[in-house]
C-alpha cells in the first residue's frame, strides 16, 4: 500500500491529524496516541486515596526512598541556626516550626540574632541563574537552547534534558 502525504491519521481519541504532522512526532508520542496504555482505566477517588496511603506507608517504614533533591541532599541547601537547634536546611527548619519557608525567611529578617544562616555567603559569591539558554548539539545540528531543540524534535524540554544526561547521550549533548 502506498501512503499518500495528504492522508490523515486517526488517533485513539478519534481526532484526525495530517500524516505530515504525525510523521514528525517521536515514536513514543505516536504509539501513545494510537494505543495508549491507560486505555479504559478510570481512577476513582477511593483508588487515589488507597494509592496515597500505600506510598505514605512506604515512606514511613523506609521501603520507598524519598525523592531526590531536597534538604541535605540538595547541594545548595544551607544550614540555618534557630533558637531550637541548627538545621541542615531551610526546609528542615520550616518543617520543625510548622511554617512555610517564606515565613522562616521573614523571621530571619525580623530577628537576625535568633534566626540566621550558619554559613552566610559573601555578596560576590551569590549564585545567579543562567539567563541565556544552553546550546544543545543534536543529530540534526546545534540548537541555541533546550527549548529550541525540544520544539524541533516535538518533545518536551524535560525529554531533551533526559536524552542529554544519559538516554541518548551519544547523540545529544550540551555545547559549552
Amino acid at each position: 500500500m502506498e501512503l499518500l502525504i495528504d492522508e490523515k491519521v486517526k488517533l485513539f481519541n478519534g481526532a484526525e491529524i495530517p500524516w505530515e504532522i504525525f510523521a514528525r512526532w517521536s515514536a513514543h508520542k505516536q504509539m501513545m496516541n494510537l494505543t495508549p496504555t491507560s486505555e479504559d482505566i478510570t481512577y476513582t477517588p477511593s483508588h487515589c486515596e488507597k494509592m496515597r496511603k500505600i506510598v505514605k506507608a512506604q515512606y514511613e517504614n523506609g521501603t520507598r526512598p524519598k525523592p531526590g533533591n531536597f534538604g541535605v541532599s540538595n547541594g545548595q541547601a544551607k544550614p540555618i541556626v534557630t533558637p531550637a537547634a541548627t538545621f541542615s536546611s531551610l526546609r528542615e527548619a520550616s518543617d520543625h516550626y510548622k511554617v512555610r519557608g517564606v515565613t522562616l525567611r521573614k523571621w530571619m529578617v525580623e530577628n537576625p540574632t535568633e534566626f540566621y544562616w550558619a554559613n552566610p555567603r559573601e555578596d560576590d559569591a551569590v549564585v545567579t541563574r543562567r539567563k541565556k539558554g544552553v546550546a544543545v548539539k543534536t543529530p540534526d545540528g546545534i540548537f541555541k537552547s533546550i527549548k529550541a531543540a525540544a520544539r524541533h524534535f516535538n518533545v518536551s524540554e524535560r525529554t531533551i534534558k533526559t536524552w542529554v544526561r544519559g538516554m541518548r547521550s551519544d547523540e545529544f549533548s550540551y555545547v559549552e
